[in-house]
């Protein structure tokens, strides 16, 4: 047993530090080893340990969760970025709960990078790193992590050792725990703003990439249009297009020809278009359209339900992401509010 204040070795059964003179504690019988008791994990290092462990959890969550979205189709370089960051934090979190809950000089030095970075969340983040900070940088603490075993500590680490768990770790407990509280009550008024407009700008991202798909397949269908006097596939000139796509109506779908992607890649792939897009931002197929014996194109999309909504389409814009995306003879018939609908005059 080593007194708690200068850290000298004490004699069995005595009441007071024969160095200092402090007062002793009463050890009942049956406790554990004072030895085994001087080098175990303090609470504060087991509730920071958790809290890397949830939080990096909840890290890489949101870096799998941007991961599809930036698989499932086109994506703004910002969304990896923010992957990126999530991930690192995460994995950086992770490593960290691990080292501390191991009692590892790399879980404090990592946890101090973090509290480094947590500085910068003004206000909470700044007071709460702050004094993680303070605790992690006791001479108490850098022994307790240091891995040496109680016989090769100076009495000036065991008191400092003892000096820790007397004093100041109850208190960095309550104010990381309510800190908490408060960070996790924010959190969750942030996702409640921020999640509906993550799903509405990932479903908008999708309308994107199907009306950029459109468009490329469009100048490429244009192109082979003016080099060959029609809009219909070589392998369906044999067969006629008799039907009007457009008339006073708007675009008439109904009795149109439907072609096989396959066909219009046969003779738009490699001279006018690298890769023909064939799948729309849900992943569904693109559908294709040629009448008025081959005369006229249209390109259909049926949007997030996948169902088609008719067969019949007035120019106008679109109000939900369940509505179909038509493209017709060089401009989008149906498309969504403040897209750019015109892309090519028709011939």
């Amino acid at each position: 047993m080593y007194c708690p204040k200068c850290g000298s070795p004490i004699v069995p059964a005595s009441n007071f530090c024969t160095r200092c003179g402090t007062p002793l504690p009463v050890v009942p019988p049956g406790s554990p080893s004072s030895d085994a008791a001087l080098l175990a994990r303090p609470a504060v290092i087991t509730l920071l340990a958790i809290l890397d462990l949830v939080f990096g959890g909840i890290w890489l969550l949101a870096t799998l969760g941007l991961s599809f979205t930036l698989t499932s189709g086109k994506s703004d370089p910002e969304d990896l970025v923010l992957a990126l960051i999530f991930g690192v934090l995460g994995l950086t979190a992770m490593v960290a709960g691990v080292g501390l809950l191991r009692m590892k000089e790399y879980g404090r030095i990592v946890q101090l990078v973090l509290s480094t970075i947590g500085l910068l969340g003004i206000p909470i983040g700044t007071i709460i790193s702050a004094l993680v900070l303070y605790y992690l940088t006791r001479p108490g603490v850098r022994v307790l992590f240091s891995g040496r075993p109680v016989e090769q500590l100076t009495p000036e680490e065991i008191g400092a050792v003892s000096q820790l768990r007397g004093s100041g770790g109850a208190g960095v407990a309550i104010a990381v725990a309510v800190g908490l509280l408060v960070l996790v009550a924010v959190m969750g008024i942030l996702a409640a703003i921020a999640i509906p407009n993550l799903l509405t700008a990932m479903q908008r991202s999708k309308q994107k990439r199907t009306m950029a798909d459109m468009r490329s397949v469009a100048t490429a269908w244009e192109a082979y249009a003016t080099d060959h006097n029609t809009y219909a596939p070589t392998d369906a000139i044999g067969s006629t297009h008799p039907a009007t796509l457009t008339d006073e109506r708007g675009v008439m779908l109904e009795a149109a020809s439907r072609i096989d992607a396959s066909e219009l890649e046969n003779v738009l792939v490699p001279t006018y278009l690298r890769m023909l897009p064939q799948k729309d931002g849900w992943e569904r197929e693109i559908e294709l359209f040629v009448g008025s014996d081959g005369q006229e194109y249209a390109m259909r999309s049926s949007g997030k339900n996948g169902v088609a909504e008719s067969e019949a389409y007035q120019a106008g814009p679109i109000k939900n992401f369940d509505c179909d995306i038509v493209y017709a003879l060089g401009e989008f018939i149906a498309y969504p509010e403040g897209a750019a609908v015109q892309v090519d005059q028709p011939r």
